[in-house]
């Protein structure tokens, strides 16, 4: 092997692939830029599909984040299927103030169920955005949102894309996951006599 070769099999050059899905009006891109570019629009306009880089550090290694912003409403449902089983991990955005945004994330998650059903190997965080509105203003508890996400084994915040709370953490708790599991795999194929070499995709 090289050493090119095995600059790219170490883990501190790690692609994580992470696709951001929900109703639409419900935050999705004001999470993404905020947490990319750290700006925060109160303008809506609807996306088609946007695609992000950054890079950040977790458990010591260099990730490389290519985050997937998609859009929120019927036509995207009908490439539902390709975007989840291309992704590594997923963020799955409802707005605690809109109570039928909510009630679209079971579907959301049971496909992602379906395509990856191994939560460790591909992890997946629900995340209830808007939690800077007035408690007047909630239509979903966050028990609610805690209880779901215990049923379909993922994690959960809430966090605002306005105010910049819990946005950092939705993110690096999904990579945090991720390369953990991955490292776990990899040690055990060394530990077997394996090249060390190992994608979960």
């Amino acid at each position: 092997m090289s050493a090119e070769e095995a600059k790219d099999q170490s883990p501190s050059n790690s692609e994580i692939k992470i696709v951001v899905v929900g109703s639409g009006g419900v935050g999705k891109t004001a999470i993404t830029t905020r947490f990319v570019k750290s700006i925060f629009s109160d303008e809506y306009d609807p996306t088609i599909e946007d695609f992000y880089q950054k890079q950040v550090e977790v458990e010591g290694h260099a990730a490389i984040l290519e985050i997937l912003d998609t859009a929120g409403n019927e036509q995207f449902k009908m490439m539902r299927d390709l975007y989840l089983g291309n992704s590594d991990a997923y963020v799955v955005v409802y707005s605690i103030v809109a109570q039928s945004t909510f009630l679209e994330v079971p579907n959301l998650l049971e496909d992602i169920k379906r395509i990856k059903p191994d939560r460790k190997a591909a992890p997946a965080i629900l995340v209830g955005n808007k939690c800077d509105l007035p408690d007047s203003e909630r239509e979903v508890p966050m028990e609610d949102g805690k209880n779901t996400a215990l049923k379909y084994d993922c994690m959960f915040r809430e966090v605002s894309a306005k105010a910049n709370i819990g946005i950092t953490e939705v993110f690096t708790d999904l990579s945090k996951n991720l390369v953990i599991e991955r490292g776990k795999v990899s040690g055990k194929a060394k530990s077997e006599g394996g090249s060390g070499c190992c994608t979960l995709l």
